[in-house]
């Protein structure tokens, strides 16, 4: 950037540069609020969000415009938060660590419900 401050370029399809106006603390996580002060676009295709619930997770919330309906399984959970999907792959929902929280919006295991 012209300020100097070190921007991704492999595997990036632009970048974004911007001085901070605001900020409050959500529930589950903080919103920033800047200022545009200098952008770039490259060479490269975008990830973007349904790319995103498709390809890297494989699910999207249940509100979202991308959400496909997917035969659901006996043990799988999904945040009641962001829809993300507990699949069992770390073991048992029932023995992880009582201070678990979902990995996309970090959501307590209460917040989980069972799908189906």
């Amino acid at each position: 950037t012209e300020k100097g401050f070190p921007v991704l370029i492999n595997g990036s399809c632009g970048w974004l540069e911007c001085a901070l106006e605001s900020f409050t603390e959500l529930q589950t996580h903080t919103l920033f609020v800047g200022r545009l002060t200098d952008a770039r676009i490259q060479e490269g295709a975008p990830m973007t969000y349904a790319y995103y619930h498709r390809v890297i997770r494989g699910n999207a919330a249940p509100k979202s415009p991308i959400h496909e309906e997917r035969k659901e399984t006996a043990g799988i959970l999904t945040c009641s938060i962001c829809g993300y999907t507990y699949d069992g792959s770390a073991g048992p929902f029932d023995k992880l660590p009582a201070d678990w929280v979902c990995p996309i919006c970090g959501a307590v295991k209460d917040q989980f419900t069972k799908a189906g």
